[in-house]
């Protein structure tokens, strides 16, 4: 069981080290079951083994589940995980006029243009409410 969770431990902080070494949008989309694939074992051995455990990295004490993180196909080729792009998107807001904030399909765009990912505009939203921001009708602000 050690062997096991040693295994996992050393193939996640190997696949993950842009984002220990860079931070959050330099992490991968990484599924249990690319793991498992990749460590030879069962889906539910990986799942089981890093359930409750903790990791200490340069980044602070982490959950081994934080490491797995869903991905979206970029444009260009290859994917881009989730929790970069709802970054990207909190990182969009904090910096937008607040007389005028972007609507999501603004974001949409600014996504696309940067060549991170297209998506859909309910997917922006999605990601929004998860992230528990507002609309933009509800983050604006009128000027006195």
């Amino acid at each position: 069981r050690k062997k096991t969770i040693y295994r996992i431990a050393e193939t996640l902080i190997e696949y993950q080290k842009d984002f220990l070494d860079k931070g959050i949008l330099c992490i991968k989309p990484l599924t249990l079951r690319k793991l498992a694939d990749r460590l030879e074992i069962h889906e539910s051995t990986v799942s089981r083994a890093i359930h409750n455990k903790i990791v200490q990295t340069p980044r602070g004490l982490l959950k081994m589940k934080f490491f797995f993180s869903k991905g979206v196909d970029k444009k260009s080729g290859g994917t881009v995980s989730t929790d970069k792009i709802k970054k990207l998107i909190r990182e969009y807001i904090n910096n937008e006029n607040c007389l005028k904030p972007w609507s999501d399909q603004k974001l949409v765009d600014l996504l696309s243009e940067k060549g991170v990912v297209s998506i859909s505009r309910r997917t922006v939203a999605k990601y929004r409410e998860i992230l528990k921001i507002p609309s933009s009708n509800l983050r604006k602000r009128f000027g006195t």
